[in-house]
């Protein structure tokens, strides 16, 4: 399914600043879940809007959309905070990622934090896997949490995808006066949605990052944001009426050249001036905005003021072009070539050279915001590119070019832009031959050459050699053979990667997470059994495999009175090979334990020994 980011989220973001809107969620502390519990309503006549009428538009469009829910008794409690599960949970629904959710899913194994509601364990999952929670924010997440400006900042970029270009710009100085109240890891993800128009500060010129948006704002911030996403389902739509058919509900729009019947919903909402009126109210040639829904349209809304509705949209692909004076730049979009015009309002955002149009960035990846067909900002991508430094090639006393392996088969040699910087483990440094042989991170124009070269001598092994260190306790007789083959490759592969001089953390995360799965995965035999209850098993000797049971012991307190380090099953049987015997029956020394490993192949058998009476 494809997913454009519409108008850019300009809206969105006034989100935090103005007044965020939330959108209802699941009932949590009734336990329904997050689909509507018995006597919820999934259309927005909601009956405690009273006072939030700014928000009211902005919550029916969003309960139409099922992209926000009641609380039960027709009630949506816009004035209550916005809780954090909430936030991710509309941002998933408004994604249409909510199919893939899994209902078996577990917590991630780095989950640290509050415990939540079972049926809050599949969305987070999924936000993890899909990046809008990463693993460290797991360590603490607290679903109930409420959702605060600046977080909500966080999210809505890695909704969007720019979460790069807000990593890239962490050091920013914003012009808040409050500035030094915005969370250090915010403060990218801020910067970026205040440069796209996203977010606004208060009037006194504070940001307030630390207060909370309550579901009437969070359904206001959802709606602008839903502007902003086009997908084969869901979309908007600028157009002339050519006809409306009131009896037959449908609408003839004329758009982009085309001429299409649309169906009408039954509930279809009409603004004029944004005040609601009738369908009656409509008439032919009036210019309006439609939002569809499932090939039906539930909204309609004409301004008469507007003579040339603006449009205002994110476009992304790569640069095909630029004109002789870099008044125009053309993108690749999918299959689709675009055209912006590009003036002297346009912002340009490069990182590590000076903010214009080149040349060399035709090749590379362009995020374009634009109001119709003019580029108001253009975020540039450089490429990312990294291998082994293997050669430094010089003119005199100036660097010329590098040699860099790719991977065993491929060395490239890639020629510096006349402005470049080079940097030693994230620090300004001089390239030398001292640096032969290590990792090297290079960011490229679209004609390849560096601008940024920055060498990597510092790899993190810990984890791995600790990890190798348990895994070289493991024993093979204790697993069966065809675990234990996956598990040795997994150890020897990282047992190569530390004797690398210069291993990339790439390869060392990588042999990390192959030998803990193959570890995860090993299949346990038989191995030493353990005795839990000493009153009934009085003495156990594992390498001949016997046990001692106190006298007058049944059955079902032997089977019992045992443990394993693996999934081990234990039946107590008649003789050796024979049948099972009943929980209530006494054990004899003609009986023998058997014991079937977590493989359900290996078998183990151990003799009885009975005390004296």
């Amino acid at each position: 399914m494809k997913i454009r980011l519409n108008k850019v989220l300009v809206l969105v973001l006034v989100l935090a600043m103005m007044a965020t809107t939330v959108y209802a969620m699941p009932n949590f502390d009734r336990g329904n879940g997050p689909e509507n519990a018995p006597g919820q309503l999934k259309k927005s006549d909601f009956n405690d809007l009273e006072g939030y009428s700014w928000a009211e538009r902005y919550i029916e469009r969003m309960a139409k959309k099922d992209v926000i829910k009641g609380v039960g008794n027709g009630a949506f409690m816009p004035s209550n905070t916005a809780k954090e599960i909430e936030t991710i949970i509309m941002l998933i629904r408004e994604l249409e990622w909510e199919d893939e959710l899994d209902d078996d899913a577990i917590l991630p194994e780095e989950y640290n934090g509050k415990k939540p509601g079972d049926w809050m364990v599949p969305y987070i999952e999924l936000a993890n896997e899909k990046g809008l929670i990463t693993d460290e924010e797991l360590d603490t997440f607290d679903p109930n949490f409420p959702t605060k400006r600046s977080k909500a900042a966080v999210y809505f970029i890695r909704a969007i995808g720019m979460e790069e270009e807000a990593l890239d710009n962490m050091d920013r100085i914003l012009e808040f006066r409050d500035f030094n109240s915005i969370p250090k890891e915010h403060i990218g993800y801020v910067y970026i949605a205040y440069q796209i128009g996203l977010i606004q500060g208060y009037p006194d010129r504070n940001f307030q990052a630390n207060k909370a948006i309550n579901r009437a704002e969070l359904a206001a911030m959802m709606s602008r944001l839903d502007d902003e996403f086009d997908t084969d389902f869901s979309y908007s739509l600028i157009a002339n009426i050519n006809e409306i058919d009131i009896d037959e509900m449908e609408i003839t729009l004329q758009y982009r050249g085309n001429e299409d019947i649309f169906k009408l919903s039954d509930d279809v909402d009409v603004y004029i001036d944004d005040e609601p009126v009738d369908l009656e109210d409509l008439a032919v040639n009036m210019i309006v905005k439609v939002y569809i829904e499932d090939d039906e349209i539930i909204e309609i809304s004409f301004r008469s003021d507007d003579e040339d509705e603006v449009v205002r949209k994110r476009y992304e692909g790569e640069i095909l072009d630029f004109d002789d004076d870099f008044e125009e730049i053309t993108i690749k979009e999918d299959v689709e070539e675009l055209t912006f015009a590009v003036t002297s309002d346009t912002k340009i955002h490069v990182p590590f050279i000076d903010n214009e149009l080149i040349e060399e960035f035709v090749g590379l990846n362009a995020k374009v915001i634009a109001e119709n067909t003019t580029a108001t900002s253009i975020w540039i991508e450089l490429d990312k590119v990294e291998g082994i430094l293997i050669g430094i090639n010089t003119s005199g006393e100036a660097i010329q070019s590098v040699d860099v392996k790719l991977d065993e088969s491929t060395t490239e040699t890639f020629v510096f832009f006349e402005d470049f910087e080079i940097c030693i483990d994230e620090e300004p440094g001089e390239l030398n031959d001292e640096y032969l042989g290590h990792v090297v991170e290079m960011k490229l124009l679209g004609t390849d050459e560096i601008v940024t070269l920055c060498v990597v001598t510092e790899v993190d092994t810990e984890d791995l050699e600790a990890l190798v260190v348990d895994a070289e306790t493991l024993v093979e007789n204790n697993y069966t053979t065809e675990s234990w083959i996956t598990f040795e490759a997994a150890l020897t592969e990282a047992g190569i990667i530390l004797d690398e001089t210069y291993p990339t953390q790439d390869e060392v995360d990588t042999a990390y997470d192959n030998l803990k799965d193959a570890m995860e995965n090993l299949i346990a035999t038989v191995t030493d059994l353990v005795i839990v209850d000493e009153d009934v098993v009085t003495d156990l000797d594992n390498e001949n495999t016997e046990i001692t049971v106190a006298f007058g012991t049944t059955v079902g307190a032997l089977e019992t009175a045992l443990d394993s380090d693996f999934e081990a099953d234990f039946e107590v049987l008649g003789t050796s090979g024979g049948y099972e015997v009943d929980d209530g029956v006494e054990v004899t020394e003609d009986m023998v334990l058997e014991v079937t490993a977590e493989d359900e192949v290996t078998i183990v058998e151990y003799t009885i020994i009975v005390e004296s009476e």
